[in-house]
């Protein structure tokens, strides 16, 4: 496998999914609400109960170990050969992602067919949204387990 970027990568503005929206968003699921999203300075602040409408303000998304991932073919314009180690940094949305391979960063890329490509390891990853919520306040959730709907805008 390749050496990976500096970890955690650390993207700013981020909505990481396909047709992404930061705008009024519905709560599904009780969401802890936090001071930041940055460890270091993270203290509780309350809760968000289901049902409640919020507005999507800004995320940051973290890498905090990449997917592992084989390439199965080679790509000569990326300089990519079959069997080389890549790896999967943020995902993007309609399959694109960042990606890192033999010391080139690839901020944005499609690699299209199951025969591209083979996910060998998942990473981890957080993805933050700062949320203005109803009482005019702002805070910090993590995204998890689908707890806002409304982030799509296509759907």
């Amino acid at each position: 496998m390749p050496q990976s970027p500096p970890l955690p990568k650390v993207d700013y503005k981020a909505c990481p999914l396909e047709c992404c929206t930061f705008r009024a968003w519905k709560v599904t699921r009780k969401s802890r609400v936090f001071s930041s999203w940055r460890e270091s300075r993270r203290r509780p602040t309350g809760w968000l109960q289901p049902g409640a409408k919020v507005a999507g303000l800004t995320g940051v998304h973290l890498t905090f170990r990449p997917d592992k991932l084989r390439m199965l073919r080679n790509i000569p314009e990326l300089k990519l050969r079959k069997g080389d180690g890549v790896l999967r940094l943020m995902y993007q949305g309609e399959g694109y992602a960042q990606y890192w391979s033999n010391g080139n960063y690839f901020p944005s890329l499609l690699f299209i067919g199951d025969d591209t490509i083979e996910t060998i390891q998942e990473g981890r990853r957080e993805w933050w949204v700062q949320v203005r919520m109803p009482d005019g306040n702002k805070g910090w959730v993590l995204v998890q387990d689908d707890n806002f709907d409304g982030m799509d805008s296509c759907g």
